[in-house]
Formats: structure tokens, C-alpha cells, sequence
């Protein structure tokens, strides 16, 4: 679909389509809201913001586990600048370390607390990080 042809039946929104994050437009439907992109991915209302909560989660644990990666990343730096007995690089990654899972936990409680809240089962989450 080319951008002639979206504006000749919607309009240009300031929403980003939740599966490839490309421009959406309002689709001139008098009966529904809904949204579409350039690519053709198709939204209502409803589906939208479905698409863009499971964005958002999906975006909270891609941060857990980056964190998470970076506090092993850390570890291992702490420990080799202990053995070259640099103790002051090892302090400040064994910190770094420290600091990260501290945020991966964090945002993990929010997820989870959102799920809890959601009604969906805690326990079903575990596996994701």
C-alpha cells in the first residue's frame, strides 16, 4: 500500500503501528475506529491497544534480560580485574553488576505485579525471563 493510496481513506495519526512501528492512519469508517499501516498490518481500536500492551510487555522483559546479561557481563569483568588485582575496576563492575539485577528486578515485580492484576497467573511468566 503506497501513501497515496492510505490518504485517499484515512488520515495520518500520531500512532505507531505496534508490529512494525511505521506510521498508522485513521481509516474513514463511521462505524468503527480503526487504524492500518503502510505495510498493511490492520487494527481496531480494541486490537490496537491489545498490540500495544503486549509491546510494551514485550519490551519489559527484552529489558530484564539485558540487564540481566549485562549483570553476568559485569561479573565476569569484576572477577578478571581480581585476578589482575586491579580492586578498584573490580569494585565499580561487581557495582555495575549489583545495579543491574537490581533494575531487572524491579521491572520484573512491575510485570508481574501487571500480570497479577490482569488475572493472568504469575506462574505462567516465570519461564520468560
Amino acid at each position: 500500500v503506497d501513501m497515496d493510496s492510505l490518504a485517499a481513506i484515512g488520515t495520518p495519526s500520531s500512532l505507531t503501528c505496534p508490529e512494525c512501528h511505521g506510521p498508522l492512519w485513521e481509516m474513514n469508517d463511521r462505524s468503527l475506529v480503526r487504524f492500518r499501516c503502510r505495510t498493511g498490518h490492520a487494527f481496531t481500536a480494541e486490537s490496537m491497544l491489545s498490540g500495544q500492551a503486549e509491546a510494551v510487555e514485550d519490551a519489559l522483559w527484552l529489558a530484564i534480560n539485558t540487564l540481566e546479561e549485562r549483570a553476568l557481563v559485569s561479573d565476569r569483568l569484576a572477577a578478571d580485574a581480581r585476578n589482575r588485582q586491579h580492586s578498584l575496576m573490580a569494585a565499580r563492575f561487581a557495582e555495575n553488576a549489583q545495579e543491574a539485577r537490581q533494575q531487572a528486578e524491579i521491572i520484573r515485580r512491575v510485570v508481574l505485579q501487571t500480570a497479577g492484576a490482569a488475572g493472568i497467573d504469575e506462574a505462567a511468566f516465570e519461564g520468560q525471563a
